[in-house]
């Protein structure tokens, strides 16, 4: 889960990463995202919202595409089909990310 303003006693952090099957939090600050605080799932619940991850893509400094598929979502179903974002992978990317969306169960 993907957690905007996740408030908490002491700071109130713009990101938060949540894994609640490992019980990990791990909140995020400024604007390089600079993880600063790791904190237990289950008490991190005080987010402005939460929405969930379905893919992470990595670009290196300076290209203008996506270069590598880093996570993608095992839920079917949620993905449609989209120009812009499929604009900024590179052929590669592209064409993994078609190849597992598009699997038959």
């Amino acid at each position: 889960m993907l957690l905007e303003a996740l408030y908490t006693n002491t700071y109130v952090f713009p990101v938060a990463i949540k894994d609640i099957a490992n019980d990990i939090c791990v909140g995020f600050v400024s604007n390089i995202h600079k993880a600063r605080s790791l904190r237990r799932a289950k008490n991190s619940t005080n987010a402005k919202a939460e929405k969930r991850i379905i893919a992470v893509l990595a670009k290196k400094n300076g290209e203008n595409v996506y270069g590598e598929l880093v996570y993608l979502s095992s839920i079917r179903g949620v993905y449609e089909k989209n120009e812009a974002l499929l604009e900024k992978m590179d052929d590669s990317v592209m064409m993994r990310f078609m190849e597992i969306l598009t699997r038959p169960d």
